[in-house]
């Protein structure tokens, strides 16, 4: 089975978009809990999700 993906700028900024909403709810569960693991894993997946829409971003400039 082959998928067949199509990069698009709208694609891009959807997809910059959600990984901007997920750092939000990231740092908001960072403030509700008193466990340093799951608190240092919300902090890792904050980071990451920032770092994917900073380069969905960029990538999607390229598409102009």
């Amino acid at each position: 089975m082959r998928f067949n993906l199509h990069l698009t700028r709208a694609k891009l900024k959807v997809f910059s978009a959600i990984c901007s909403n997920l750092v939000i709810v990231w740092l908001v569960a960072m403030g509700g809990t008193k466990d340093l693991l799951i608190l240092t894993v919300n902090l890792v997946f904050a980071i990451v999700s920032l770092d994917l829409a900073i380069k969905a971003e960029e990538l999607s400039e390229k598409y102009d």
